[in-house]
């Protein structure tokens, strides 16, 4: 296990079905539970998104993460959420942030050294007390 990776984490899973209202409900299926991970919060990862991409897409949040999740075999895609469950500190606890890119290193996923990068942005539902 790589060192460093001081928080405990689940992966969500959201898709949206029609109920027989005719309404669309967002369902979040836990895919992933205490998965070990570090959070980069420097300017430098930050760059790493391309900020012309953001504004024309109409992300308009200021504040993005690299997270750390190891191991590397899980499967995450983008606009999953990493929601930080450990530990009960942490000043992100229980905060979710959602996935815009997954970028994998060159090591094979099984390989003990292998951990897997992803970009998010702090996720916050309208209209909801986070």
């Amino acid at each position: 296990m790589p060192a460093g990776l001081n928080l405990s984490c689940s992966i969500t899973r959201y898709t949206d079905y029609d109920d027989e209202g005719g309404g669309s409900v967002p369902s979040g299926t836990s895919i992933y539970q205490n998965v070990r991970a570090r959070r980069i919060d420097h300017l430098v990862h930050i760059r790493r998104i391309p900020m012309l991409a953001e504004d024309q897409q109409g992300l308009e949040s200021g504040r993005f993460n690299l997270f750390e999740l190891y191991p590397a075999s899980i499967n995450v895609l983008e606009n999953d959420e990493v929601i930080i469950t450990n530990p009960s500190n942490y000043v992100d606890y229980q905060k979710h942030f959602r996935i815009i890119s997954v970028m994998r290193e060159g090591y094979a996923p099984s390989d003990p050294r292998a951990i897997l990068l992803v970009s998010c942005r702090r996720s916050v539902t309208a209209h909801a007390i986070q």
